[in-house]
């Protein structure tokens, strides 16, 4: 799942980021019927579109960062 926003992810509160993350990963239609926890979540930010910071929400809500593949 991508998602673009206007800002950069560190000047964003990171409970705001989480809400984001985990409301994105459990949208209906997600290709594979993964769970909310399976989907990666990356954010493109304005200061380098290409490349983005990837999350997982987590069970809690919050989110982990993803490791690279």
């Amino acid at each position: 799942m991508d998602i673009t926003v206007p800002w950069n992810i560190s000047t964003i509160n990171p409970e705001a980021v989480s809400q984001m993350a985990c409301t994105a990963a459990a949208a209906p239609g997600i290709p594979g019927n993964l769970g909310e926890t399976k989907v990666l979540v990356v954010f493109h930010e304005p200061i380098d579109p290409l490349v983005g910071f990837t999350v997982h929400c987590s069970a809690e809500a919050d989110v982990t960062v993803a490791r690279d593949s």
